[in-house]
């Protein structure tokens, strides 16, 4: 759970290395970190590390993973002022303590018993992890699935995470064509080059014609690109409009709803491969 609440903080647009996940003992960080490898993108590179490694550190975002849970309040070194210190310190923005409260205080330890209190006032300690997305769906995360549930949000966020999937899928294959313009301009410079030799030569007009075939199908993807690019825009732009005007309802919007609301509007709604896979996770 830990994990996947630093993959939802940066699906929220925080950068990994404001982010910090503290465990208490090495075997629970080694599963949090081939879990961050799991999750795969920029979640790997999110800093997690045991709590005694980080005395004398701090990050904008903590989030403290805690194991100690029973009913005899034995929390072992937990116990120790200076490492509750350290736990409880590291943040300067947010700070999220996944654990037993209830464990932590009934350990006889007086930090832990002053945390639950201050938590307990401010209304901030609860059974759940209360998760909203940018349109306002609230969730109740009480596991590590409810968390990437909170991640992927309602169906406006859906479609705006096919927009920007789009737009990465555009900008690499742009990329992709400019590469192969270039080599196709060294390669018609080799081609009339009589310095070389005549095989070099005509090497390199073999090479300019595969490389011409590239570039062709390139064009064509470029195009279905842009115009898949350029529709899910609109799509996301109708489908705010349709959010003000509270046409959409966040708690039971799915992404084909959706669709049928965007068609019935007049935006053209063609269900790309991508959208397609969206709709069925």
């Amino acid at each position: 759970m830990a994990a996947e609440l630093g993959a939802y903080l940066l699906h929220q647009g925080y950068d990994a290395d404001k982010i910090t996940i503290l465990t208490t003992y090495r075997k629970q960080l080694g599963l949090v970190l081939k879990h961050l490898r799991h999750i795969g993108g920029d979640a790997k590179t999110i800093r997690a590390t045991c709590v005694d490694n980080f005395q004398g550190e701090e990050n904008e975002i903590i989030i403290l993973s805690l194991v100690r849970s029973n009913s005899s309040g034995c929390i072992g070194f937990l116990e120790k002022e200076n490492r509750a210190c350290v736990a409880l310190s590291r943040a300067k923005t947010g700070f999220f303590m996944l654990g037993n409260m209830t464990c932590l205080a009934a350990s006889g330890s007086a930090s832990w018993r002053h945390v639950s209190e201050v938590l307990a006032k401010a209304g901030r300690v609860g059974p759940a992890l209360p998760l909203v997305c940018p349109h306002g769906l609230r969730f109740s995360a009480l596991s590590a699935a409810d968390v990437r549930e909170a991640k992927e949000g309602c169906a406006l966020c859906r479609l705006a995470a096919a927009l920007a999937e789009a737009e990465r899928f555009t900008e690499t294959v742009a990329a992709e064509l400019d590469t192969v313009k270039m080599e196709l301009a060294a390669l018609t410079g080799d081609a009339a080059n009589e310095e070389l030799t005549s095989e070099e030569r005509l090497g390199a007009l073999a090479k300019k014609a595969a490389r011409l075939n590239t570039k062709k199908r390139l064009e064509r993807e470029l195009r279905v690109r842009e115009a898949e690019e350029k529709a899910l825009r609109e799509q996301c732009g109708e489908a705010e409009v349709l959010f003000k005007q509270g046409k959409v309802d966040l708690a039971t919007e799915t992404l084909e709803s959706l669709q049928k609301k965007l068609s019935k509007s007049g935006v053209a709604f063609e269900m790309s491969s991508l959208m397609k896979r969206l709709v069925l996770t």
